[in-house]
């Protein structure tokens, strides 16, 4: 059976992607790959890890290379001096007449063999073009660097097949060490900008680009031939050169980068599972989209796709619900048959819901099979995906405090001021550690005798609203005594306490930088009179609690725009009331009087404040 031997340059960092690699590439072919690993740093842990993917058709050697010789050429910092190692290929292993290199950020989709045996027609390396250097003529400036010939098509280095036969003779080797010496201080692309010159005036043999389909010839997807987008679409090999790799991306050039799904696919098939589970990541994360549908679930769901493709879609719903032709991964639908009683026994008693978000939300969470949730209604739009920059920022807590083994975030509007409303932070829309938001949301109804709780003048009021009955039971379950009977007890004490479980549990964001784009009625007037969202804390007052409780050394912005916006409209919300009872004060009486009262202010409201953005 054919023997194919294929290089590997590696370093500890990319002990995963290396197994990845080999994985792949096994399982694309029925021929026996013996795989020679280039390394000065893969750890014996690592290494125990990649050689479990050995067997009867893969061999895999480790070898150790002294990268030190290659220090002076080295100017650009994301290229690791490992991969100068492909420079002696040829003369580690004599005995060998002909090898693939490739680097360890590459998924193989085809089979290895049909690379292998491509003819070289006499040239010393075989290699594909780099779309940059053809497509973006910003980049020409290469050409006067390096001294190349005008009509050299740049190559990649992350694919080469070799005749080391030839190699050898020619001694190429010694050849590429001269030239870095040459042009030292001239190099930025490693050890690929070395072949290059060694190599000018395109004396090596162009292969297919299916062989080595990258991040680039995806970007200049349009300007390609359609031979050239058919091996793009159906790839050897595709290779995530530069920055942007599956471990680390969805995007390259604010396009989903492709093929990431199977990585993923790949990545958990080795040693390496856990650590891929770990990632933070699309191809990590579910979406529970509980409670009732909208009009806006849709395009939830398209923006959901868009900006995290890899990502589980879960509706968790009722069965009365029709789903037809939305685009989700599962369907949860649940009885809708939970209690559901009003905040009061006014005749404007609004439904209180925390027992159907329960219902819904522990449903969905509890079929989730990634790491990571995201929590949100179905009238919600994601915007983008930064706000995952703030997951692992502020991560000190205080013990007595922590419940979640990681904070959650959480949208600031609806975060409600302790000194309103305490131990209230926001349901709107909660991203975490799965385990964490079932621990959140995995409680006992709120039972009947809690709506008819404390009375208030006329009215039977609940116990406290949903997020309070969530926070406090969720606090209650994992062992926080807290001293809080009621929502309208409002202590010192219990303001502290609300505080400092804040800190250490959450991270509040605005929905902008939560990429949330609210729906619509969220930004009307009605809506801002009926929740009062200067109430609420801001992104900056939380960082002011985090700096007063668990860091003293955070410097925290000086200007609040959340804040100053919020404030704003509450004093003209206060002005415009002053002059509607000084524009109604001649009308008196009760009844029809009031009810006449009423609707002049409401018509001032809305001429005076008008419509406003949160």
């Amino acid at each position: 059976m054919e023997r194919i031997p294929v290089f590997l340059s590696s370093d500890n960092n990319y002990a995963m992607a290396t197994a990845t690699t080999i994985k792949s590439c096994i399982d694309h072919t029925s021929s026996v790959v013996d795989f020679y690993v280039l390394s000065d740093s893969i750890s014996d842990e690592n290494q125990y890890k990649i050689r479990a993917l050995e067997s009867d058709k893969c061999k895999i050697e480790f070898i150790t290379v002294d990268n030190s010789i290659f220090k002076i050429s080295q100017t650009d910092s994301y290229v690791s001096l490992v991969t100068y190692s492909r420079l002696l290929i040829p003369n580690i292993k004599p005995d060998l007449k002909k090898v693939i290199y490739s680097d360890v950020d590459v998924l193989f989709m085809g089979d290895v063999a049909e690379l292998y045996n491509e003819d070289l027609d006499g040239y010393i390396i075989g290699a594909c073009k780099d779309a940059y250097y053809v497509y973006d003529k910003k980049l020409n400036n290469i050409y006067d660097r390096l001294k190349l010939d005008s009509k050299h098509n740049y190559m990649y280095a992350g694919m080469l097949l070799i005749d080391c036969n030839k190699w050898r003779e020619e001694n190429i080797t010694d050849k590429l060490l001269e030239l870095m010496k040459q042009f030292q201080g001239r190099i930025q692309q490693g050890d690929q900008d070395l072949l290059n010159i060694c190599f000018n005036g395109n004396n090596y043999k162009e292969l297919d680009i299916k062989y080595e389909s990258t991040n680039g010839y995806i970007h200049f997807y349009d300007k390609l031939t359609l031979a050239q987008k058919h091996s793009v679409d159906n790839p050897v090999i595709r290779h995530y050169e530069s920055r942007y790799k599956p471990w680390n991306s969805d995007f390259i050039f604010d396009e989903p980068m492709r093929n990431v799904k199977e990585w993923f696919d790949s990545v958990r098939t080795t040693e390496f599972l856990a650590e891929a589970n770990n990632l933070l990541h699309s191809a990590n994360m579910s979406f529970v989209m509980q409670g009732k549908l909208t009009q806006q679930t849709n395009e939830c769901i398209y923006s959901i796709r868009q900006y995290f493709p890899q990502a589980e879609i879960i509706l968790s719903t009722y069965k009365n619900i029709n789903c037809d032709g939305l685009d989700y991964d599962k369907l949860v639908q649940i009885e809708d048959d939970v209690v559901a009683l009003p905040y009061h026994n006014g005749k404007d008693g609004k439904i209180h819901n925390v027992n159907r978000q329960i219902a819904t939300t522990k449903a969905g969470l509890q079929v989730v099979t990634r790491k990571y949730a995201f929590k949100l209604r179905s009238d919600f739009i994601m915007t983008g995906s930064t706000f995952l920059q703030y997951f692992d920022k502020f991560s000190k807590y205080d013990e007595n405090y922590r419940v979640f083994c990681h904070k959650i975030l959480c949208p600031t509007l609806f975060c409600r001021n302790p000194r309103i409303l305490p131990f209230h932070p926001s349901d709107i829309a909660l991203f975490g550690k799965t385990d964490d938001l079932i621990n959140l949301f995995d409680l006992p109804y709120m039972p009947r005798e809690e709506f008819g709780y404390w009375k208030n003048g006329e009215n039977l009021h609940c116990r406290y609203v949903p997020e309070q009955y969530i926070w406090v039971n969720c606090l209650r379950k994992n062992g926080k005594q807290i001293d809080f009977d009621a929502r309208q007890k409002v202590t010192k004490a219990i303001i502290t306490e609300t505080e400092k479980f804040f800190v250490s549990n959450f991270i509040f964001l605005s929905f902008e930088q939560f990429n949330l784009l609210a729906p619509e009625k969220f930004r009307t007037l009605e809506f801002y009179l009926k929740t009062s969202p200067h109430t609420c804390i801001t992104h900056i007052e939380w960082q002011k609690l985090y700096q007063r409780y668990l860091d003293n050394m955070l410097v925290v912005p000086a200007k609040d725009k959340q804040r100053r916006r919020f404030n704003k409209f509450n004093r003209k919300r206060k002005i415009v009331n002053f002059i509607g009872k000084i524009i109604t004060l001649p009308i008196i009486g009760g009844g029809i009087m009031r009810k006449v009262r009423h609707i002049i202010k409401g018509k001032l409201s809305e001429v005076l404040l008008g419509r406003i953005l949160t």
